[in-house]
């Protein structure tokens, strides 16, 4: 939604001589409103007016939205000094909070969420950055792609960070939406999607092998549309590495998606994933004897009903793993009626939903084939579920969340090199004095 000048004129007086709560609300709703859009010079002085005010409760505002980088560079540095009280130390929080969640790009000094601190800077906050504060960053949609390159090469400046702590932001990033969605234009390639990709293949090829980053690699995977990923010439020797070494078989307390090892399972999933390519996996057929090639050939094949019937009869969740990722079978209502009749209230259906409605959303109306009756029901009743427990006073999001983040933080703590992360106000000081060391640089 795009706004006039004066439009925005007008919202900068208010700002200037409104409450402190009407002003809060006004820049939420112009942020949201407007987070898609390049900064005009009108918003810019809306956000002006909003700083120049010095409230408390309108800078959060500024900090989460403000499209001018400066502005949120400001904000960041007030919440590195030490804070007098509990109070203080908590708005403190809630500020860094407010900066590293904001989705602006800023324009010419690049995007969010840390790059306005300088890589310096920015490389300091990520060694002593909590939970909430990596959360905030990693699944923040405006992120910059070389960060999420980075990240899964383990380049500067995650080369030196903690095995542990890395894990953790692994972890968060499986759920940023850059990673599932391209943002071409009639005239442009989103080359930093293609980026990412790269990077997530070659973090699947060099990984250390531990049942950790096993399971992050699978979750991660799992989360990718079958038809973004990057799909290189040979997996062969990738997908022998990963059968080399005997990761442990996982317990139904972990909520596998087939019952298969861990190692079967990643395996199978990744040449479901990159087999696309014609020669990237010799015996890529049904009746091959590793598991893995058949998944290959389950997810790229054009199926007939009999072979869905037939491959689930032989291989069940690994086929069905391997199947709700064939386009072939999406696309066909009578296939994707057989397919579906395997599928219950699961992790992989859900997987195969998120797929048809990327597909939905690529297609648009070209494209339009409801799911079954059976599984719509399947659905609807686990959503009534959730409506149930809202309604019953559960805060599901939050409870959610604060699970994700403790189970985050269980599986990284299983790492054999974990380490700990620092914490310490020394350790705030530093990384007070790097930023700022920083930004009188880039100044």
């Amino acid at each position: 939604m795009k706004y006039s000048s004066s439009e925005l004129f007008l919202a900068a007086a208010r700002v200037a001589v409104g409450s402190p709560d009407s002003c809060h609300r006004l820049l939420t709703r112009l942020g949201e409103d407007l987070k898609d859009e390049s900064a005009s010079t009108a918003e810019l002085v809306v956000y002006g007016t909003a700083l120049r005010r010095n409230d408390p409760l309108i800078d959060l505002a500024v900090a989460q939205y403000s499209p001018k980088p400066s502005h949120v560079r400001h904000y960041f540095m007030r919440t590195l000094g030490r804070a007098p009280n509990t109070l203080q130390r908590n708005y403190k929080l809630g500020l860094r909070l407010a900066c590293l969640q904001n989705q602006r790009k800023f324009t010419g000094e690049g995007k969010n969420p840390t790059t306005y601190l300088g890589k310096g800077g920015a490389a300091a906050f990520l060694k002593v950055a909590t939970s909430d504060e990596l959360l905030a960053i990693f699944t923040n949609r405006a992120i910059d792609e070389y960060l999420v390159e980075a990240l899964y090469r383990r380049d500067k400046p995650f080369s030196d960070i903690a095995p542990g702590k890395w894990a953790s932001m692994l972890i968060y990033c499986m759920d940023n939406p850059r990673l599932q969605q391209r943002r071409d234009t009639g005239e442009k390639t989103d080359t930093g999607h293609d980026r990412i990709h790269r990077a997530i293949w070659w973090f699947v090829e060099h990984a250390p092998f531990n049942d950790v980053l096993a399971q992050i690699i699978l979750n991660t995977l799992a989360r990718l549309n079958p038809e973004q990923v990057y799909l290189p010439n040979a997996i062969e020797a990738t997908l022998d590495r990963w059968g080399q070494f005997g990761l442990r078989k996982a317990s139904k307390a972990e909520n596998t998606l087939t019952g298969l090892s861990r190692q079967e399972e990643l395996r199978c999933l990744i040449a479901s994933l990159y087999g696309k390519k014609t020669g990237a996996l010799s015996d890529a057929t049904e009746s091959s004897p590793d598991i893995a090639h058949r998944c290959c050939y389950y997810a790229n094949a054009r199926l007939t009903n009999k072979q869905i019937r037939t491959g689930y009869e032989r291989d069940a969740g690994a086929f069905l793993l391997a199947a709700v990722g064939n386009v072939g079978i999406l696309l066909d209502r009578e296939k994707s009626a057989v397919l579906e009749q395997y599928l219950g209230d699961d992790w992989l259906t859900h997987r195969y939903l998120r797929i048809r409605e990327a597909l939905h959303h690529e297609w648009g109306s070209a494209w339009s084939d409801p799911v079954t009756d059976r599984l719509k029901a399947v659905v609807s009743r686990r959503r009534s579920q959730e409506y149930r427990n809202v309604r019953g006073g559960a805060d599901t999001e939050e409870r959610q969340r604060q699970r994700r983040i403790a189970e985050n933080e269980l599986l990284a703590s299983k790492l054999d090199t974990l380490g700990k992360g620092v914490r310490s106000m020394a350790a705030w000081l530093v990384v007070a004095v790097v930023v700022f060391a920083a930004l009188i640089w880039l100044k």
